[in-house]
Formats: C-alpha cells, structure tokens, sequence
C-alpha cells in the first residue's frame, strides 16, 4: 500500500482588511498575472487573448476601477472578475460581514496560483483591521465569554458606583458602557471593508472636521 501525503489547497479567503482604490489596483494586476501565465490555445483569436475587467456591486457593473467610486459605497459588497476572453476567468468578492472569497481559473496551475494566493495575502496583511482579526481570531467559546462578560458587568458594577457617585452619573456610566461595547462589538463583527479612494487621498471625514468643525469651535472659543 502507497501512502500520499495530501497536497494543500489553495485558501480562498483572505484576512479582514480596509482596502483603498489603489489596492484595488494592485489586485487586479495580481489576477491579471495569474491568468497570463496560462497558454492558450494555438487557434486563439485576439478576442480571446484580450483581458476583461468588471466589477459588480449593488446592481451596478462598471469595467473601470476609476468608475468605481461612482457605483459603489463602502458598506456594501463587491465582486471583481478578470477573464481572458470567455475563458480562463478569476474573481475576488468582498463582503463586509461574511469575508473574501476567491475563485481562481482551473486552467491555472497550482503552483502559480500558490503565486498569486500569497501576494494577495501580503496586501490583506498590509492592510489589515487588526481588531476584526484578533476578535476572529478567538475560539467560539471565549468569544461567548466575552460577550456575556461585557454585556452583565455594567449592571453589577452599577451598585458600587452608586456609592462613589450620584445615580444619574452612576446610570450615565453604565449606558456609556453599553454604547462603547456595542461600538467595539460592530468594528469588530466587520470583515473587509473599501475607501474608494487612494490610500494617499485624505479621509472625507477627518477634512470635515478639519475644514468645517474646527473652524466653527475656534470662532465658538472666542
């Protein structure tokens, strides 16, 4: 009897990350490269040489990354597919809840699609939530701890609090409580998410408050 040693498979899935434009980018570049390294056939026409892009979202398709900050937001899922002609074909989804998953070409080999597996991995890694990471991280049961933890301590701390503080304050306490473990709890619960804009572009909302808020406290303060 002849025992193998089971090969590997290839992940299809990718750790939580806050992707920008320019990520976006360097993905599809990497599925590009997976797809060209398979041959075709001699009896191939430039139709099925030539590379398709589309990405998909909301009911919504576009062929062009720059178009996607038109059809998309950051908060809904996202599919993106690279085909070379009506075939070999690769796509990446992302889905803010539920995770990446990746469907590569059969027609690739496995080696290059180890390839490409670890240079995604490098970019998720780069850009990674380390929150939503170490949360998934956790065993299940650890998990459940933690959650019944965080949601029975505010009240039992509650009654020591009233002695060091007014009720109200004491009760204000709590609910703060509650708000910051719900808050932590929804960061965390998210996967990937994407800023469609480039990783150098600043944040819409940090120049609201640069722009719009600071201003209006600074002529407040006066």
């Amino acid at each position: 009897m002849t025992i193998r040693t089971e090969e590997p498979k290839v992940p299809a899935n990718f750790p939580p990350a806050r992707l920008f434009l320019d990520d976006i980018e360097e993905i599809i570049r990497i599925l590009r490269e997976s797809l060209e390294t398979v041959k075709m056939d001699s009896r191939s026409t430039i139709e099925d040489l030539r590379m398709k892009v589309r990405f998909s979202t909301g009911g919504k398709e576009c062929d062009d990354v720059q178009d996607l900050p038109k059809i998309a937001k950051s908060n809904r899922e996202l599919s993106i597919s690279v085909a070379r002609g009506g075939r070999p074909k690769t796509s990446l989804r992302f889905h803010p809840w539920f995770g990446t998953l990746w469907l590569q070409s059969s027609d690739v080999t496995k080696e290059d699609t180890w390839s490409a597996f670890h240079k995604l991995q490098t970019l998720f890694e780069k850009r990674t939530r380390r929150w939503s990471t170490l949360l998934r991280s956790l065993p299940w049961w650890l998990t459940w701890f933690l959650w019944l933890a965080a949601w029975w301590l505010p009240p039992l701390l509650r009654f020591p609090l009233y002695k060091l503080m007014p009720h109200r304050a004491a009760d204000a306490t709590v609910l703060l409580s509650y708000a910051a473990i719900i808050a932590a709890a929804l960061i965390g619960a998210r996967h990937t998410t994407i800023a469609f804009r480039h990783s150098w572009d600043p944040s819409p909302f940090r120049q609201y408050v640069k722009d719009k808020l600071i201003p209006v406290i600074v002529h407040q303060t006066r």
